[in-house]
């Protein structure tokens, strides 16, 4: 099984790599659709999504419902300010970042 968090521009590449290698499942973090090949069973996850989803069964819900701005919608900024909290929170604490690669 392989996992994919690389940036989207790097995915497909990624994909193409690892199956050639003979990996026939793969879990993909990155936020872009990918095209595998026949008999490559792959999954596409959207963090934002399952975020959004599961804030709704969060006990207190007093704030009203969560609302989004359409610039967070796209894949590729949302990555990029997630990666940068991140990595800026990282250095904050004195820990060190590893690359998903």
């Amino acid at each position: 099984m392989g996992v994919i968090c690389v940036p989207a521009e790097e995915a497909q590449g990624v994909l193409d790599s690892i199956t050639d290698a003979g990996i026939t499942a793969v879990l993909n973090f990155a936020p872009v659709q990918l095209n595998a090949e026949a008999g490559v069973k792959l999954k596409t996850m959207d963090l934002a999504i399952s975020f959004e989803s599961l804030s709704y069964s969060l006990p207190d819900r007093k704030a009203g419902p969560l609302r989004i701005n359409q610039d967070s919608l796209d894949p590729n900024r949302r990555t990029k300010s997630f990666l940068s909290n991140l990595l800026s929170d990282g250095q904050n604490s004195g820990s060190t970042s590893r690359s998903c690669k």
